[in-house]
């Protein structure tokens, strides 16, 4: 670590969050320290429930703090730093939030099965519901948007939408609204919000669905 006290600090988180030991070396010292594993667990239901917002700092989206503020968990803040361009705050993953977020979106690559809920049988699939707004141009790319999650995710049995802003861009993403999955996607100019109506009966089940469907935003772009 050549001394680095924060360096250290990385080093034993991510020993942690893997389940490795760290072994460090002082100038000083005569031996090598060893740091084990301890019996402390990273928090995966935070990651399941935030995992829209570090999937899209990830991308490297520009997420703004104001669109993330009412969601906002202070749990996060270790997870995060913030910068500010053009008189407005935005947020980037921090070393932590890099470490945690790659930690648990390939422990949940190799578990989702177990965790996401049963299919919904192709009879009960139902097309995509457009709200009755002037949707301009943008009307087919929200079909064929809402359309690809309906048919790829097999838990999923149909998209509505609810919400409309053709002067609006945000980062594409999913979350937890109440009760609700909500999907946001934009094109960069325009936003469209909607419901993910699925098979799953639990907390833990809806969260499973809003993780997947956030690692699935790269193959439907």
């Amino acid at each position: 670590t050549g001394g680095y006290k924060a360096q250290i600090a990385i080093a034993v988180l991510m020993g942690q969050a893997l389940g490795v030991p760290v072994y460090y070396k002082h100038e000083r010292f005569s031996e090598i320290i060893a740091f084990p594993p301890m019996p402390i667990g990273l928090d995966f239901s935070l990651w399941l429930e935030k995992s829209g917002i570090l999937t899209a700092l990830d991308r490297q989206d520009l997420v703004q703090w104001q669109e993330v503020e009412e969601d906002w968990d202070e749990r996060m803040e270790a997870l995060v730093e913030r910068l500010e361009m053009d008189g407005k705050i935005y947020l980037e993953l921090s070393p932590t939030g890099q470490i945690f977020h790659e930690t648990f979106k390939g422990r949940f690559q190799s578990e989702y099965d177990q965790v996401l809920p049963p299919a919904v049988p192709i009879s009960q699939k139902k097309p995509p519901d457009l709200t009755s707004h002037s949707w301009e141009n943008a009307r087919t790319p929200i079909l064929n948007w809402l359309q690809k999650i309906t048919e790829d995710c097999a838990y999923v049995q149909s998209c509505r939408t609810h919400y409309w802003n053709k002067d609006l861009p945000t980062p594409v993403l999913f979350r937890l609204r109440g009760e609700q999955i909500e999907g946001i996607f934009s094109n960069g100019s325009w936003t469209v919000k909607f419901y993910v109506d699925t098979s799953s009966n639990t907390p833990g089940q809806r969260a499973a669905c809003v993780a997947d469907l956030n690692q699935r935003i790269e193959h439907w772009k």
